[in-house]
């Protein structure tokens, strides 16, 4: 594998055939994917399909059953290597009830990246500039 990954510094996040069994379901199978750094990337799929599963175990908050993980060049999870979630810096916003509902979506982002340290002044500016372009987005 490490053959695979010389050259290739743009990487921010490789998959190599990343697997994970919960119980009798096989809720990640040979997972493989190369995220660069800057690039936006979506998960899409059904109910069921193994998304939510992924990104716990590119958060580490489980350990594959096989594969290998990296950020950049390094090697953060395989079947001799594990590291913990913590020392990882990945954030993750679950998606059943850990929205405060009283927040907007830009605000819940926000406050688990530690956005309540943002300049008040600033964050109303940002708020009220977001609030104008979904009006106007409205009138399109």
């Amino acid at each position: 594998m490490m053959n695979d990954r010389q050259g290739k510094t743009d990487i921010a996040l490789r998959a190599d055939k990343l697997a994970l069994r919960l119980g009798s379901v096989q809720a990640v199978t040979d997972l493989s994917l190369d995220i660069r750094q800057g690039e936006f990337f979506a998960i899409l799929g059904p109910s069921g399909s193994g998304k939510t599963t992924s990104l716990r175990l590119i958060a580490g908050l489980e350990k594959p059953d096989s594969g290998e993980l990296y950020f950049g060049q390094d090697l953060i999870s395989s079947s001799t290597t594990f590291i913990a979630p913590q020392e990882r810096k990945v954030g993750m916003v679950f998606q059943d009830y850990a929205l405060f509902p009283h927040m907007t979506v830009l605000e819940n982002i926000a406050y688990g990246v530690g956005g309540t340290r943002i300049d008040p002044t600033a964050w109303a500016k940002k708020r009220k500039a977001n609030q104008r372009l979904l009006l106007a987005s409205t009138w399109i």
